[in-house]
């Protein structure tokens, strides 16, 4: 978002103002959403910056950028000499990455974020210019979150396509800001704090300078290229955030269970549980058989016992493996009945690839629900039919409003009913009354 309403303080900023008085500052509203993405190395290394725009169609104005402060040069149609860096046309970041250099990519969608087919035109981007040899027989590998684009027919076909395979896998859905690098203090961090601070420098040099105090789309991509140098470009700061996120042999996964706020959430171990084996050292020799168990305040206290004896064992994770294997079951077969394929439900029936067994599931979905849609279509088509055919045949008579009965007079009056009129009455005087009033 380009609009400086909603921005919030550097950490540790302050501001001089009179005693008793608010300091406040001079915001830009215009809105204008936009996302920023970051293709990482699990070597630290920046391998493409992605710009998405909010708009319907990609203007190449915004492509280009603009810098109204940056001074051109060479003679009024020299263009080439005016892109780059510090220039009027900066463009965005540029990576380097396997000796080749990827320009950013920027696209527009409707709602200014990801979606399948984009994220598919990213990777093909990265395809084209060969940033991975594939001559070795190896695929390069994407670590993605759980967002609804990953599981978009047209990403799947193409990173199942053996021409351009990628190993695309999905992290955990509900712990994404504990494993995902773009989330770190060292990237997505550094990159709002830069940006926020790199708004308010262009609109008050705007100001100063008698410009209109607002933000373009067009000053977006100088605005990400300044903020992504301090973030996203930065190895060092890269390998750190690695390293914290558990990208390494041991996985994911543990860095995650081991995360302090999850291990908060973690049930006691049975050693800890107060109630102690030393409680019951005077157990009754009597055996089951000889004790009322099932009637009057005996029956009650042992069925809230057995109760609370269960679900305290489910908590302690007595069961855990019987548990995980039922929610497995359970997500398995919901895939298996073609159910909205998610993040969570993949997960949790054991798989974390996006390959080609998920395509096919994909697929068979997409063709069920195109049955399903032509199966609907077909039934609409055919109550029209009937409808009109019936509208036709009253009319044919040739008598008037007045002398059709109730069920005639219901027909034309649903055959002219538009979606903000009221429901259809039931009497035969009220409905004679809104046919007139509709045809009349």
């Amino acid at each position: 978002m380009i609009s400086l309403s909603k921005d919030k303080s550097k950490g540790g900023e302050t501001f001089l103002c009179g005693v008793g008085q608010e300091p406040k500052q001079r915001a830009a509203t215009a809105d204008a959403h936009f996302t920023t993405l970051g293709f990482t190395s699990a070597t630290g290394e920046p391998i493409m910056c992605a710009v998405i725009f909010k708009g319907t169609k990609l203007d190449p104005a915004w492509t280009l950028g603009l810098d109204p402060f940056a001074l051109w040069e060479g003679q009024q149609l020299d263009l080439e000499q005016n892109v780059g860096e510090r220039k009027q046309y900066p463009m965005g970041p540029e990576c380097t990455f396997n000796n080749k250099k990827i320009p950013t990519f920027c696209c527009a969608s409707e709602s200014g974020s990801v979606t399948g087919e984009l994220l598919t035109e990213m990777l093909k981007a990265i395809d084209r210019i060969g940033v991975f040899d594939r001559s070795t027989g190896l695929s390069p590998f994407l670590l993605l979150d759980g967002h609804g684009s990953r599981f978009e027919l047209s990403f799947l076909e193409y990173i199942n396509d053996a021409n351009h395979k990628w190993w695309v896998c999905l992290g955990l859905p509900y712990g994404t800001s504990i494993w995902q690098v773009g989330d770190s203090t060292e990237q997505n961090g550094c990159y709002k704090m830069a940006l926020i601070d790199e708004k308010m420098k262009l609109v008050t040099q705007k100001n100063d300078a008698g410009l209109p105090y607002s933000i373009l789309k067009t000053d977006i991509i100088p605005l990400v290229r300044k903020a992504w140098a301090v973030s996203f470009a930065r190895k060092e700061t890269n390998i750190k955030a690695i390293n914290a996120r558990g990208w390494g042999p041991r996985g994911l996964n543990k860095n995650c269970l081991t995360h302090p706020e999850v291990l908060a959430t973690k049930p006691k171990a049975h050693g800890n549980n107060p109630i102690s084996a030393d409680v019951c050292a005077g157990a009754s020799i009597l055996g089951p058989d000889n004790l009322n168990l099932t009637e009057g305040l005996a029956g009650t206290l042992t069925d809230r016992l057995v109760a609370y004896k269960n679900e305290n064992d489910r908590r302690m994770g007595v069961n855990r493996e019987e548990i995980t294997a039922k929610k497995r079951e359970t997500a398995t077969a919901a895939i298996n009945k073609n159910k909205r394929l998610t993040a969570g439900l993949l997960v949790c029936s054991g798989s974390f690839h996006l390959g080609p067994e998920v395509l096919r599931k994909i697929k068979e979905r997409e063709i069920e629900q195109q049955g399903q849609l032509a199966e609907r279509e077909r039934k609409t088509r055919e109550a029209y039919d009937k409808h009109f055919a019936e509208v036709q045949a009253i009319k044919a008579l040739q008598q008037l409003p007045e002398q059709w009965s109730s069920s005639q007079l219901k027909v034309m009056v649903k055959w002219y009913k538009q979606d903000s009129d009221a429901a259809i009455p039931s009497k035969k005087q009220e409905l004679l009354t809104r046919y007139l009033e509709t045809c009349s």
